[in-house]
């Protein structure tokens, strides 16, 4: 897979069936150490409306500029290779 440097990938737990994914902890894993911001979209399955999510760097990491799934999803955020953040 071919993945632009400052993109927010979502990833979901491993599930035997796409009915059984827990749609409320997904993982953000964000690509290019370098990058000072990164970007991702989102949608979840039930209400079918795609959410832009932006991070801006933190840190060692990312955070969420803001939390446009208004706490409806755990998210977790991590860069590729990197250590993972908890996002409140």
């Amino acid at each position: 897979m071919l993945v632009k440097g400052g993109a927010a990938i979502p990833h979901v737990k491993l599930a035997q069936s796409t009915e059984w994914m827990g749609w409320g902890e997904i993982e953000l894993v964000v690509y290019g150490a370098g990058s000072s911001t990164a970007e991702g979209l989102f949608c979840l399955p039930e209400d079918g409306e795609l959410h832009r999510l932006r991070l801006e760097r933190e840190g060692d990491g990312f955070a969420l500029e803001e939390d446009p799934l208004e706490g409806e999803v755990e998210l977790k955020v991590s860069t590729f290779g990197g250590e993972s953040a908890e996002d409140g």
